[in-house]
């Protein structure tokens, strides 16, 4: 994370430090800062890490809810094919009895049909 000081802004910064709290000082006051800039660093990217992490949690919740929802509409594959079967067998059967009708109707050799 670049922040773009240059070395002589920083050698301003060290200059006023240094009259402010003293050459006794300046090593402690230092140290302080590091650990609070550091405790910082390490608090928002565990923020950033949490905010991201519940983002996917809440992600994954809607996407839970929309897959059930959806499973609730359907029908099961069991029934699909009991429904499927039932059908062709009722189709081959209605297929039969037009064949059979069409072939009495249609059969020269038939004297009762009337044409």
């Amino acid at each position: 994370m670049a922040v773009g000081i240059s070395i002589s802004e920083i050698l301003v910064i060290l200059l006023i430090a240094f009259l402010v709290v003293g050459p006794s000082n300046l090593p402690k006051v230092a140290r302080g800062l590091a650990k609070a800039i550091r405790f910082l660093r390490e608090k928002w990217s565990e923020f950033i890490e949490e905010a991201e992490l519940s983002e996917t949690v809440d992600e994954f919740k809607k996407a839970n809810k929309d897959i059930k929802k959806s499973l609730k509409g359907m029908v099961p594959k069991t029934d699909l094919e009991k429904d499927l079967k039932t059908f062709v067998k009722e189709t081959d059967e209605s297929v039969s009895s037009l064949k059979d009708a069409v072939k009495t109707n249609l059969d020269p050799t038939d004297k009762g049909a009337e044409v």
